[in-house]
């Protein structure tokens, strides 16, 4: 809802007092259709004939509510008012200009806002809320990554950040001992979180997060959320299949992954179709640590399917 502004000495303007109370009327209701439709003071011919009207009912009788009709009298003679009159008199006194099309209020732009001001105004204000709208979901984003963070598992911090320093303002620089990947796991909780869902549910975010727990880098699961973003996937089981085909090839890096997908795009380049799984060499000793680390994983991720019934 906008407002005009009137000053308090309107009223008791010559032009005002030369048009009398109907004049002032019709002028009042013409400077809100002018500030409500953003016209810069113009008022159509045929709005002008709408602002207002002449008549009004009264109370209510056995044959139904009277029917009053304003007008004018000197002496003994009168007529009814109507907008024509009233027009007649806002221009006489040079409170309304006859233009083309209809009637412009003089100096308007001097009291009422612009129609380029009131969208600057507008537009102002949309930004304001738009960035209180972006803080908000930001701070929202941030207390649900907070939250998040704080479910993964004690197993997986303590397999990155085996032997923490309970001074940590000591360590400097390039000190080897300072715990990096914690930053990484966060990140990934945040992922899960915000692309899978349920991932913000301790027993769905856990079932993703083992694949960590038991070897796999935070940045190679990353990579499979990324991948399920990318198809517009949001679904556990999509994740999780992509996963445990990348340890059937023996995937457990994101530089492996990558080069993976790269093996792929080229079978299909050359009209090849691509393997069932994905493309990576691995030594016997490899292999081996990898299916002990998929039966891990499966154990565990069925011990949490339980859980979550």
């Amino acid at each position: 809802m906008a407002w005009v502004r009137i000053d308090d000495g309107f009223p008791e303007h010559r032009k005002v007092v030369a048009v009398g109370p109907l004049g002032m009327a019709m002028q009042v209701a013409g400077i809100c259709y002018c500030n409500r439709n953003l016209t810069d003071g113009f008022i159509p011919w045929a709005a002008a004939r709408t602002l207002l009207t002449w008549e009004f009912l009264g109370e209510q009788g056995e044959q139904g509510a009277k029917r009053y009709t304003i007008a004018v009298t000197c002496g003994m003679q009168g007529d009814d008012v109507t907008t024509e009159f009233v027009i007649g008199l806002l221009l006489e006194a040079g409170i309304w200009e006859e233009v083309e099309g209809g009637y412009q209020i003089h100096d308007y732009d001097e009291y009422q806002p612009t129609k380029a001001e009131v969208l600057a105004l507008q537009e102002e204000r949309r930004e304001a809320g738009r960035r209180g709208g972006l803080a908000s979901v930001e701070a929202k984003r941030q207390a649900k990554l907070k939250q998040t963070s704080s479910k993964c598992s004690s197993k997986t911090e303590a397999k990155f950040n085996p032997n923490p320093n309970p001074n940590p303002n000591d360590l400097e620089e390039g000190d080897p001992t300072t715990p990096t990947p914690s930053s990484g796991m966060t990140e990934l909780c945040a992922f899960i979180a915000d692309y899978i869902d349920g991932g913000a549910q301790p027993h769905i975010s856990q079932m993703i997060l083992s694949y960590v727990d038991e070897g796999m880098e935070p940045g190679c699961v990353k990579r499979a959320l990324e991948i399920a973003a990318e198809n517009g996937v949001r679904k556990p089981k999509y994740v999780m299949t992509i996963l445990n085909g990348w340890l059937d090839a023996h995937i457990c890096t994101r530089g492996q992954a990558i080069a993976s997908e790269k093996a792929r795009e080229k079978f299909k380049k050359q009209g090849r179709a691509p393997p069932s799984t994905p493309v990576v060499i691995d030594t016997p000793e490899q292999q081996a640590k990898t299916e002990e680390l998929r039966r891990e994983i499966a154990e565990l991720v069925e011990a949490k399917s339980v859980e979550a019934l």
